[in-house]
């Protein structure tokens, strides 16, 4: 019973936390003007679309690094769920 408890309050943070980052909202903004909606995290990952700065996206779940140290952000853009690079990426408060 109490390994369940504890089952329990170690999936709490982690639903509050993947609620949190569907919630938030992020702005395109990249000095080459545009950047790449790619299917899968990394730069193999097919291109599902290229928006420019000041389009935004909602976070679709947690950012992931890939081999190179570089983050990726799971993001929507309409109905298009994929990937961006997080540097080229800003948080809207």
């Amino acid at each position: 019973m109490a390994d369940d408890k504890k089952a329990e309050d170690k999936k709490a943070p982690q639903a509050q936390q993947a609620a949190k980052a569907k919630a938030e909202k992020y702005k395109v903004a990249a000095k080459e003007g545009a950047v790449n909606l790619r299917r899968e995290a990394g730069l193999h990952g097919e291109v599902l679309n290229v928006l420019t700065n000041g389009s935004v996206v909602s976070a679709a779940g947690t950012a992931e690094t890939d081999a190179a140290g570089e983050a990726w952000q799971p993001v929507q853009y309409g109905k298009v769920k994929g990937y961006m690079m997080a540097r080229y990426l800003e948080l809207i408060k």
